[in-house]
Order: C-alpha cells, then sequence, then structure tokens
C-alpha cells in the first residue's frame, strides 16, 4: 500500500466519523464543561486525596 493509498483511505475514514451523530454529554461531562468555561484552565473541581491503610497483608488477607 503506497502513501497516497493509505492518506486516501485515512480521508475517508475521517470523512465518515465525521458524518457520525455525536452523543449527548453526560450530566457530570456537562458540569465540568460549565465549571470550565467559568475559569478556564482552574483545577477547582479537582480534589487531590490520600488514602493510607497500614494494616499487615498476610497470606490469609490477598488469597
Amino acid at each position: 500500500m503506497t502513501d497516497l493509498n493509505r492518506r486516501e483511505l485515512l480521508a475517508q475514514r475521517l470523512r465518515a466519523r465525521l458524518a457520525e451523530p455525536t452523543h449527548p454529554l453526560s450530566y457530570p461531562q456537562q458540569r465540568l464543561w460549565f465549571l470550565d468555561q467559568l475559569a478556564p484552565a482552574a483545577a477547582v473541581y479537582n480534589v487531590p486525596a490520600g488514602l493510607s491503610d497500614r494494616r499487615a497483608v498476610g497470606r490469609t488477607t490477598v488469597g
């Protein structure tokens, strides 16, 4: 397959993809989009959290 054939195939696939209907966003996706519109590039909705578990892991616990 030549480069020209590959490019034509890719162009056909892209045209087919663009012709497909889009799916609506879920409610959480809409909320994130809205927050991004209010404050672009802000990470106010990212809540970093850490979790620590200091229990001993034995063979009965694992398997």
